[in-house]
């Protein structure tokens, strides 16, 4: 089966399948496929409405459960194979409005077990345009959580069991704009919290300031290059 053109399509591996997420803006659509490898062939897991969340509670895993359509999240990989998701670009729960320009930017993280192919609502505000929680650099609290955004740079560390997330574009506290973020964040799959890492460095020869929808990469000593992005300039 092949699948339809999609907009801002969210992808990531796992085990030689490929999972898409994505918003349409004639309207909006929830889809994943799962391609496999093997067979060559893209078989369709679930389809859903503009909703953004069946789950009930944080931390609930069941077959109803779903983060809704969005464009311009990210995605990693655990060492377990699971699939993650944050962010991006989404609608409200009772938002009545298809088209593209009423989308708002979430902060919400979800997990999708390749085992049970269900998703799990891990942490993040069910409200949009959230400001977060920074906390203290390098704390880590059930409170804290990074701001809403979209695009931002990924990778994953200490054999996969960590998510990394740097810069992207998304909201600041008391301003209703958009801005380009230049902070650092770590989730630790382990222990289920966030810690905020830097907080806007001054862009310099050791630090590239901040940028969005860029390209990441890591090379067998895990140092991490990113390359690119929309600095909104």
């Amino acid at each position: 089966q092949s699948i339809i053109a999609k907009m801002y399509r969210i992808s990531q591996v796992s085990g030689g399948r490929l999972p898409f997420l994505a918003v349409r803006p004639s309207g909006s659509s929830f889809s994943r496929f799962r391609y496999a490898t093997a067979a060559g062939d893209a078989s369709p897991l679930k389809s859903r409405s503009k909703n953004l969340t069946g789950a009930a509670n944080i931390g609930d895993e069941a077959a109803a459960s779903t983060p809704g359509a969005r464009a311009m999240g990210v995605t990693w990989t655990d060492a377990n194979g699971n699939l993650w998701l944050f962010g991006g670009l989404g609608y409200n729960v009772s938002d009545a409005v298809t088209s593209f320009s009423s989308l708002v930017t979430r902060n919400d993280l979800w997990r999708y077990s390749t085992r049970t192919f269900m998703w799990t609502w891990v942490s993040g505000s069910p409200e949009p345009n959230s400001v977060g929680n920074y906390g203290t650099i390098g704390q880590t609290d059930p409170t804290f959580a990074p701001s809403a955004r979209v695009a931002p740079f990924v990778w994953t560390g200490s054999g996969n069991m960590e998510l990394w997330l740097f810069s992207g574009q998304g909201k600041i506290k008391n301003y209703a704009s958009s801005f380009i973020l230049n902070d650092i964040w770590r989730f630790n799959i382990g222990t289920g919290l966030w810690s905020v890492e830097s907080i806007n460095p001054p862009a310099g020869p050791t630090n590239p300031g901040g940028a969005f929808d860029g390209m990441t990469w890591i090379d067998n000593k895990r140092n991490v290059f990113i390359f690119g992005g929309n600095t909104g300039c």
